[in-house]
């Protein structure tokens, strides 16, 4: 309720004529009057019933009121709470447990709106059921812990089920803080979940830790309400009444967040979390009096990390593992993979939480002075500094949930390592526009490719030479060591081989074929070529020596093979050798040769030429 200056200074003037006119007039306040002014500002007060209304009260209420609205103006919008809550890799969100409990009585409108004002992101509160089947704000089905009678004073007794809710209303007052004898009663009184939802939705999210007992009556009031985006339904055990909840409630539909209780679920933390963000949560509380727990792997998270939120809380040392809520312990949680914590204290998380953001900010910066750096300017060993230093920062800064001394030691890294940055040579520092440095690329590449071909040709080039080379040499050494094998030949037979006439016999022809060095280099060439000449066995025959001729100074033209007849038809093999030593023997140019002393460069190469003659005339035969 806001109360203007001006409303302030009526409030005082009437007050002081009233004052005039009534000094001794001090009227108690009606205790109907009474609950329904603490409904709508919830001051607290003492044990005392009834009070006078003086100046001083009227003006503490005022003040109370303008701090709380200028508190109000600087608390987080719900549209950037809910925006972080969506994004499962975002910044560390807070979670105050029952409100601000250390100042107010826990799961009251007051402390939901103090928390609210302090920056936090979410609340969390549990719900009963009345005996008129409202939901109402508490923690224990027994009242005892946390009401007190307001006629008696003394702790009252029962059940919430046990009340209508004008009768927990009108009949009891909240304890202060988390309840307990040793806690006064204050003037606050039991709150609905419809009027916690209405305080909460433009401001902060509200989670109802056992609200799956009554998720479907929650998800319609938050419908009813408009406020299903900032309404977190929790205490879902399994991942079949996730799915079969959001199956039958249609959209708009409020968010779900699911209890893991090590030690009750026979699921590992890692299949739970996987399981029941699958099925649809969106948040899912570990819980665990173990400091050796699995819930405390990073591991559980990293297949569903992008989908869902971990949760946390650090209210009890019994189901937070022995963790404490205290920076330190927020901090290693956090590199656990937890970015939702429930705390104590709301108001020294918040605050942590935004000086993480602002050395985020801070090193944002940072990394861009980093960046303007001109590297060129800069030694080697700098320039390789100074990347791993930046790669470093941006890393952690695009990390949503990070901590305060991560940033701060890598913000130190960063100042440091520009601190420390050596000047290198001086180079032209000139910026080369973009299309000229796509050109130059372009040349390069063709220049490249260029270069590649004329390599490529010259090489195809040298390698025919080198085996035309080879060729002409090979061709070359034969020839050479024909004529010479040739030469040789001729040399020989003018001293040991007769010229071949009508008188010879087969062993003679035999012998100077096998002897003579043409027809090897003939043999030879034949086999390479694939013929394969056979060998004559001279032994083997003993044929009768044909007439000897009249004597003649001139060698007959013609060798008489008749006496040799019964020979070639028993061996038809002969007939090649026999055949090619009538070719090559018999010719002009081998009688000529082979009947003269001089030795002739013209008989050398028709011999040669007869030579490749009878080549191809054993081909052919072949």
């Amino acid at each position: 309720m806001k109360i203007s200056q001006k409303t302030v200074a009526t409030l005082l003037s009437l007050t002081m004529a009233g004052s005039l006119a009534l000094p001794a007039l001090a009227a108690p306040v009606d205790e109907g009057a009474e609950a329904s002014t603490v409904a709508e500002t919830t001051v607290e007060t003492t044990t005392e019933v009834t009070k006078p209304t003086t100046m001083k009260t009227y003006q503490s209420i005022a003040q109370a009121t303008e701090d709380e609205e200028e508190a109000a103006e600087d608390a987080l919008p719900i549209k950037n709470v809910v925006t972080a809550y969506h994004n499962p890799n975002g910044r560390v969100m807070s979670v105050a447990y029952t409100g601000n409990s250390r100042s107010y009585p826990e799961d009251s409108l007051q402390s939901i709106k103090s928390a609210m004002n302090k920056n936090v992101d979410i609340v969390s509160v549990s719900v009963q059921k009345t005996a008129d089947d409202q939901l109402v704000l508490m923690e224990d089905n027994s009242i005892s812990r946390m009401l007190i009678n307001r006629q008696t004073g003394e702790t009252a007794s029962g059940k919430v089920s046990d009340y209508t809710l004008q009768e927990l209303q009108e009949g009891f007052y909240l304890r202060s803080g988390h309840g307990g004898e040793n806690n006064a009663a204050t003037k606050d009184l039991v709150a609905t979940l419809e009027d916690a939802i209405e305080l909460s939705s433009d401001n902060l999210m509200l989670y109802i830790t056992n609200g799956w007992k009554y998720a479907s009556e929650i998800n319609a009031l938050a419908r009813e309400l408009e406020a299903t985006d900032t309404t977190i339904i929790g205490g879902a055990t399994s991942a079949d009444s996730i799915t079969q909840f959001l199956s039958t409630q249609g959209t708009p539909v409020c968010h779900v967040a699911a209890l893991y209780k090590d030690g009750s679920n026979e699921a590992t933390p890692k299949e739970f979390a996987q399981n029941t963000v699958e099925a649809g949560a969106d948040l899912v509380l570990f819980q665990t009096d173990n400091a050796n727990s699995n819930i405390f792997k990073s591991s559980n998270f990293k297949k569903v990390k992008d989908s869902a939120r971990f949760m946390i809380s650090l209210t009890n040392t019994g189901v937070s593992g022995g963790y404490r809520d205290m920076i330190v312990d927020w901090e290693a949680l956090i590199n656990t993979g937890y970015s939702v914590l429930e705390t104590d204290y709301p108001a020294e998380l918040s605050n942590y939480i935004a000086d993480v953001e602002d050395y985020r900010s801070d090193l944002t910066a940072l990394i861009s002075q980093g960046e303007s750096l001109n590297a060129l300017t800069l030694s080697k060993t700098s320039q390789k500094s100074l990347t791993k230093a930046l790669e470093e920062a941006t890393e952690i800064t695009s990390t949503g949930a990070t901590t305060l001394s991560l940033l701060d030691e890598t913000r130190y890294n960063l100042q440091e390592t520009i601190d420390s940055l050596e000047a290198g040579e001086e180079v032209d520092t000139a910026s080369t526009p973009t299309y000229l440095k796509i050109i130059i690329i372009v040349l390069a590449v063709l220049v490249g490719i260029g270069l590649i071909i004329l390599i490529l040709r010259f090489m195809n080039k040298r390698k025919k030479e080198t085996n035309k080379k080879e060729r002409d040499h090979y061709k070359n050494s034969f020839k050479h060591q024909s004529e010479k094998n040739l030469a040789n030949a001729v040399k020989e037979e003018q001293h040991t081989v007769k010229p071949i006439n009508a008188n010879s016999t087969a062993d003679n022809i035999v012998t100077t074929i096998k002897e003579d060095s043409n027809f090897q280099e003939i043999k030879k060439t034949s086999e390479l070529e694939g013929f394969d000449l056979p060998e004559f066995d001279a032994d083997r025959y003993e044929p009768q020596a044909p007439a000897t001729p009249e004597p003649t100074q001139e060698p007959a033209n013609e060798i008489d093979f008749s006496a040799y007849d019964e020979v070639l038809n028993e061996e038809p093999e002969v007939v090649e050798q026999l055949s090619f030593a009538a070719e090559t023997y018999t010719s002009e140019d081998n009688l000529e040769l082979f009947g003269t002393v001089e030795e002739s460069e013209q008989s050398v190469i028709n011999t040669t030429k007869k030579n490749k003659k009878s080549s191809a005339f054993l081909k052919k035969k072949k």
